[in-house]
C-alpha cells in the first residue's frame, strides 16, 4: 500500500514538483476546508446547496427513496443531508473519507440524527476503495452513488474517466450518480474562489507543509513558502502551487529535498468545464445524463446520470 510518505518522496523528485491533493485532508486540514466553504468567495458550496435545496425531493424520485447512498469524499456528510431527509426507512448510507476521525465523528452524529438508516462508514481514499464497497452495500437495493463539491475536477481528464469508469460499474445496471461539476466562468471569479481575502485557502494549502513535519520529521519553515493559484486557461483548470520564497534545502522522512527560489510544489488541480462536455465525458463513461441542473450563477451545475443502458 502507497503511503503519505511514498507519495511525498516520489513526487518531490519529479521535474515539477507534486504532492497529490487527497493529501490535504488531515484533521486540521478538513477543518480548514470547511472553513473555506463559508467563504463569500468560495461560491462552490453555496451553489451546490442552492441546488440540492431545490432538487433533492426530484433526485431522490429518480435514485428511488430506498437505496445505497454511496458518498465518495463524505467529510462532514452537510450536503448529503439534504439527501437523506428524503430517504424512506430500510436505505443505508456509505460514506467513504480518508479522515478515519472525521468519519467517526459524522457517522455518531448521523445515527442520532436518522435512526433508521443503515450507515456502513469506509475509511480510506476512495479512489482506492471502489473497486470494495459493492461489499458495504445492502445487495437487496439500488445504488445512487453521491460526488458532490466538484471533486471530479482534481483528477486530470484521463484519471477522471477511469474513476467515472468505475464509478458506472459500481452504480450497477439500474444505479444512478450524482455529481456536482464546477462550470468554466469568468477568470476573475475563478482565481478570486482560490484566493480568499482572509488567507484560509492560503493556510489550507500551507497545512500540507505542516502535516509534512509532523508525520514525516520534516523542517520546513511555512513562512518561507507562498501560497500561489491561477487559472490556467489552456488546460481549463485552477492550479494550486506552494512557491519557496528561496533557495533551500529541506529535510523530509530522512532524506534532502532541495528548492530553488521560486521553485513550486504543485498540491491540485480544479478542472472546470462546460456541461456539453461533462455530458461527453460522462457518455463516454458508460453514464447517460439523466437530468441537470444550474444555480441561479450559472456558475456550477448538478447532474444525475444514469447507468442503465435504457
Amino acid at each position: 500500500m502507497v503511503t503519505f510518505c511514498d507519495d511525498v518522496l516520489a513526487g518531490l523528485q519529479l521535474p515539477q514538483k507534486s504532492i497529490p491533493s487527497k493529501y490535504f485532508y488531515d484533521r486540521r486540514g478538513s477543518e480548514l476546508f470547511e472553513e473555506i466553504c463559508n467563504l463569500k468567495e468560495y461560491y462552490i458550496f453555496s451553489s451546490e446547496v442552492e441546488i440540492l435545496t431545490a432538487r433533492a425531493p426530484e433526485l431522490t424520485q429518480v435514485t428511488g427513496r430506498k437505496c445505497n447512498l454511496i458518498e465518495l469524499g463524505s467529510g462532514s456528510s452537510v450536503k448529503t443531508k439534504f439527501l437523506l431527509d428524503q430517504l424512506e426507512s430500510g436505505s443505508a448510507y456509505v460514506p467513504v473519507d480518508v479522515s478515519q476521525e472525521l468519519l467517526e465523528e459524522v457517522t455518531r452524529d448521523l445515527r442520532l440524527t436518522y435512526p433508521e438508516l443503515k450507515i456502513h462508514p469506509v475509511a480510506g481514499d476512495f479512489c482506492s476503495s471502489l473497486g470494495h464497497l459493492a461489499e458495504a452495500c445492502d445487495k437487496r437495493l439500488g445504488n445512487a452513488l453521491f460526488f458532490p463539491g466538484s471533486t471530479i475536477g482534481n483528477f486530470n481528464p484521463d484519471s477522471a474517466e477511469d474513476i467515472l469508469r468505475r464509478c458506472r460499474e459500481l452504480a450497477g445496471k439500474n444505479g444512478f450518480m450524482i455529481i456536482g461539476v464546477d462550470l468554466v466562468k469568468t477568470k476573475s471569479v475563478l482565481e478570486a474562489a482560490y484566493n480568499d481575502s482572509r488567507g484560509v485557502t492560503a493556510a489550507f494549502n500551507l497545512n500540507l507543509l505542516t502535516r509534512m513535519n509532523e508525520e514525516l520529521s520534516a523542517c520546513f519553515d511555512l513562512s518561507t513558502f507562498q501560497h500561489s493559484a491561477f487559472f490556467n486557461e489552456k488546460e481549463s483548470r485552477i492550479e494550486m502551487h506552494l512557491v519557496s520564497l528561496n533557495s533551500q534545502t529541506i529535510p523530509i522522512a530522512g532524506q534532502q529535498v532541495h528548492f530553488d527560489r521560486d521553485e513550486t510544489i504543485h498540491t491540485e488541480n480544479s478542472y472546470k468545464y462546460r456541461p456539453e462536455d461533462f455530458i461527453k465525458l460522462a457518455q463516454k463513461c458508460g453514464f447517460s445524463a439523466h437530468l441537470g441542473w444550474t444555480d441561479s450563477k450559472g456558475y456550477f451545475s448538478v447532474f444525475i446520470l444514469s447507468s442503465s443502458s435504457e
